[in-house]
């Protein structure tokens, strides 16, 4: 539920992973296309918490260990973050860009106020509550129209 550890020293790794990838994300599109950015930023995330699951978190010699991990994963999900955010305008025709921010900026702080609540619910509840929410989201997204006349306000950059 909760990554062990001192807490201090994990929000410290967790706020200089998050500074470095918002230096090295605006580096990487000028090299790079928004796909190849947004697929290293996931692998990253990947690399950074498929290891945590293995470590002993009682064990106080695998605290450098649980550092390193959160180090990783937070750099991927800041560049995933920053790239939502830098990104959106020339991903999505200007026409549905407001409807996508708005969205975010509704959902969003309505997530990060209920995870704390939800996480301390035992197990199988949590897993419903987000297969709920992923059911939901789709069927709420499913019901916008898209006008027949999208394309011409679609430019490819990806």
């Amino acid at each position: 539920m909760y990554i062990q550890g001192n807490f201090f020293a994990n929000w410290i790794v967790r706020v200089i992973a998050y500074i470095i990838a918002n230096l090295f994300t605006p580096r990487l599109l000028k090299t790079m296309s928004i796909r190849k950015v947004l697929v290293i930023a996931f692998i990253i995330v990947i690399f950074g918490s498929l290891p945590i699951n293995f470590i002993d978190v009682e064990d106080e010699a695998s605290a450098n260990y649980i550092l390193i991990c959160i180090f990783f994963s937070c750099i991927g999900l800041g560049a995933c973050g920053n790239l939502a955010m830098t990104t959106a305008g020339t991903i999505f025709p200007s026409i549905f860009t407001t409807e996508v921010f708005s969205c975010a900026n509704i959902i969003g702080p309505f997530a990060a106020m209920m995870s704390p609540l939800i996480a301390e619910i035992h197990w199988p509840v949590p897993m419903l509550i987000l297969l709920g929410l992923a059911a939901n989201g789709i069927l709420w997204i499913s019901f916008f129209t898209i006008p027949e006349d999208w394309e011409k306000y679609y430019h490819e950059v990806i």
